[in-house]
């Protein structure tokens, strides 16, 4: 959220100068670290800053990422929670050779602790997964039959195999 109008004021918290805007609802904001955190008072505000800007955090993960609709193999994804958002506590993540954080659902039970060795056993378990799959669906597509289609034949015939 960006604004031309100049701060209201600037907040001294855990060590950093964070200007504060107030919208014209009235309501107080401030952009940190690539979020806008707003509340409905000063003081609100001030107490959202501090636990946002308190530490950050730096928890790595690993996650294989695929869209079950998808046809596209998966991808193996390493990323770092690097602090909650203030706002929703969601979790800020980093993931690995990307700038910018996104944000992961708290509710997300997807987050593995994986050393070099498991990552790679992992990711090897997640593509024969895949193949899996692959294999067990053309193995369905082969066998298939459109039972309809036999039931009606059966009965014309007045016979069932």
């Amino acid at each position: 959220m960006s604004d031309k109008r100049a701060p209201v004021k600037t907040l001294e918290t855990n060590g950093r100068k964070i200007p504060v805007y107030v919208n014209e609802e009235g309501t107080f904001y401030s952009d940190v670290d690539n979020d806008v955190i707003r509340a409905t008072t000063l003081k609100e505000l001030e107490s959202k800053l501090k636990r946002h800007t308190k530490r950050t955090l730096n928890i790595p993960f690993a996650r294989w990422e695929k869209e079950r609709w998808d046809r596209a193999p998966g991808a193996l994804r390493q990323g770092t929670v690097v602090g909650v958002h203030s706002g929703n506590n969601n979790f800020l993540v980093r993931w690995e050779n990307e700038k910018q954080t996104t944000q992961e659902s708290a509710y997300n039970n997807e987050f593995l602790r994986l050393d070099a060795r498991l990552l790679t056993k992992y990711g090897e378990m997640c593509r024969a997964l895949e193949k899996a799959e692959k294999d067990l669906e053309k193995f369905r597509e082969t066998y298939q039959i459109d039972m309809r289609a036999e039931v009606s034949k059966a009965m014309e015939e007045g016979d069932s195999k």
